[in-house]
């Protein structure tokens, strides 16, 4: 709280807060799972100037998911010394949110820091899956995972990157440690397909993709029927619908927009418009070999190898600045 910044900072963090303030509909793709926090979390903390009270739920976001890698630390050294388990827990949480990036997301508002906080508890919960398997439970984490996605898709699509190391984790634990019974086997991979599945739906939403959406459909279909075969009959079905309650929070989008706010960016109130800001239409398509100093389009001259190793090197430089950027050149 002594670095949270004081009032409003640069970029978007102004529009994110008078977003919040007036209930509106900031720049695609519309964030609306932040904007309703944001809202909440302003009209309830009593203390400091609205901009303050928004950077602080940024810092809290961010110690929120702080603590669930410590969790997460803590439970994959439980075959440690208790002060080895404690202190290398602590410094695994430690070591993530003191890192350049994180600090400086975490006192501003930003959409970053919950994001952050949505991986790491999804990480939390895929562990939590692994020590309940072959009990009611499990299936119930994994319903929990895929609304945590889904819902995080209204804040930012950063969470869903999550998704491969959900689905390998899972895959390697089905592989690794095998459930005693066949039947419980075949359920568990089953659920596995359609999580994996629905994952891959999600990112589709998210990006406003129908022939990823199709292909994820595919997709899931098969991954349904399997566990239909299997006897896991009833977890597509609600896994489907938690999926499609969280996304539906772009609804708000829709709604809000039909009010008129004071800020009401590309004017969502009709479906075409609400698609073209989950598609980020208004920034227009750039391919991965497009040269980023030029406007997308045929007249792009594309990347050059020297620019690839230029971006290359500018990663480990980044890298290089979430512990040591203090440090001499």
């Amino acid at each position: 709280m002594i670095t949270l910044a004081p009032t409003v900072t640069l970029w978007d963090a102004g529009e994110f807060i008078t977003a919040a303030k007036v209930l509106g509909v900031p720049h695609p793709p519309g964030t609306p799972l932040f904007v309703l926090v944001g809202h909440l979390w302003g009209a309830v903390m009593p203390i400091g100037s609205y901009a303050w009270r928004l950077n602080l739920m940024s810092a809290c976001f961010s110690a929120a998911g702080a603590g669930c890698l410590f969790l997460v630390a803590h439970r994959l050294l439980q075959d440690e010394a208790p002060w080895l388990r404690l202190g290398g827990a602590a410094a695994a949480a430690i070591l993530s949110a003191f890192t350049f990036t994180g600090w400086q997301n975490s006192n501003e508002t930003e959409v970053y820091t919950f994001a952050t906080f949505s991986i790491a508890a999804i990480c939390w919960l895929c562990l939590r899956w692994r020590d309940v398997r072959a009990t009611a439970r499990a299936p119930h984490i994994l319903l929990l995972i895929i609304y945590i996605a889904a819902l995080s898709v209204g804040n930012h699509l950063l969470a869903l990157l999550a998704g491969p190391a959900v689905s390998l984790f899972m895959l390697h634990t089905l592989r690794t440690l095998p459930a005693a019974e066949p039947a419980d086997r075949q359920m568990e991979w089953a659920e596995w397909g359609a999580v994996t599945a629905l994952w891959f739906m999600l990112v589709a939403v998210g990006l406003g993709s129908t022939t990823l959406l199709i292909l994820g459909g595919v997709a899931l279909a098969a991954a349904a029927a399997w566990c239909l075969v299997t006897g896991s009959r009833a977890f597509p079905l609600v896994a489907i619908g938690i999926a499609a309650v969280g996304v539906s929070i772009y609804g708000f989008l829709y709604i809000r927009a039909g009010l008129h706010p004071v800020l009401n960016e590309a004017d969502p109130e009709t479906w075409k418009n609400l698609v073209a800001v989950i598609r980020r239409e208004q920034f227009g398509s750039r391919g991965l070999l497009d040269n980023p100093m030029f406007f997308p389009g045929p007249d792009n001259p594309g990347r050059t190898l020297a620019m690839f190793g230029q971006q290359l090197l500018s990663y480990f430089n980044y890298y290089s600045w979430q512990w040591a950027r203090a440090l001499p050149p």
